[in-house]
């Protein structure tokens, strides 16, 4: 229910930011209930419809993604993704994209 509600709202708005957050969320949801393949599927398909200015938010998506592959099992590439977010969120300064990047690298060793 919880994740129809979320595409409903994602399908209302007119605002391009919100609904990116919305379909961000829909994603994580979608791998929290153990549906990490569809998570990674619109996490990707997010990922291209951004513009190119949106670095920022493409971190996060990105961290989001590098979760849902460790999900599947595919840590090389999880580890890839997760060295590319640390590297930019300690560039920008990003304490808080830093820790979700670190976090996500422990789960990642944790699951190797």
């Amino acid at each position: 229910m919880c994740v129809e509600q979320l595409a409903v709202a994602q399908a209302r708005t007119a605002d391009v930011q919100l609904a990116h957050t919305v379909e961000r969320q829909l994603a994580q949801i979608l791998s929290v209930f153990g549906y990490p393949g569809e998570a990674l599927a619109r996490l990707d398909q997010l990922r291209a419809r951004l513009a190119p200015q949106d670095s920022y938010r493409r971190l996060w998506i990105d961290n989001d993604r590098a979760a849902a592959l460790i999900q599947q099992g595919q840590i090389g590439p999880a580890q890839e993704i997760l060295e590319q977010t640390l590297a930019s969120f300690r560039t920008l300064g990003d304490y808080r994209g830093e820790a979700a990047a670190l976090a996500m690298q422990a789960r990642a060793a944790a699951e190797n």
